[in-house]
């Protein structure tokens, strides 16, 4: 996760809270060229159009006011979907016991593989039973 991105998380999380929502993930990127904000939100109840709606209005005058999406940019805020993305150790431990997706990538070469999540305690650890966790932040997405 980037520096900006967290940043995003971390303004816009006691929002998130207030509105009973999860903010699961935000990110910058482009699309057809141009700046875009995306934020991922959801709730045990599933997240609806009004969820979407209400979570936009109440982010955008803060996001304008500090600033932490330089230039144009488009707000979209959406649920995750069925192939939410795994970044905290939150999200994995939701997911214990089920089949999660590894997408790794690394100059020209992409891999995806599927395997059972068995345990969170030792993510963010470089451990001999985990080598690859502290790597996983750079070079690894996961999904469900």
């Amino acid at each position: 996760m980037t520096n900006e991105n967290q940043k995003i998380i971390d303004l816009l999380m006691p929002v998130a809270e207030e509105e009973k929502l999860e903010l699961v993930d935000a990110e910058v990127t482009t699309d057809g060229g141009q700046k875009v904000l995306r934020i991922y939100i959801d709730q045990a109840a599933g997240v609806k159009l009004e969820d979407c709606s209400r979570f936009s209005r109440a982010i955008e005058d803060l996001i304008e006011v500090e600033g932490v999406v330089k230039g144009a940019y488009r707000l979209e805020v959406s649920s995750p979907g069925l192939n939410r993305p795994l970044k905290t150790k939150a999200h994995f431990e939701k997911v214990v016991g089920q089949e999660v997706n590894e997408l790794w990538e690394r100059e020209l070469a992409m891999w995806d593989a599927k395997f059972t999540c068995l345990s969170v305690e030792s993510f963010g650890k470089n451990t001999p039973e985990a080598p690859h966790l502290r790597a996983c932040e750079k070079f690894f997405r996961y999904r469900t």
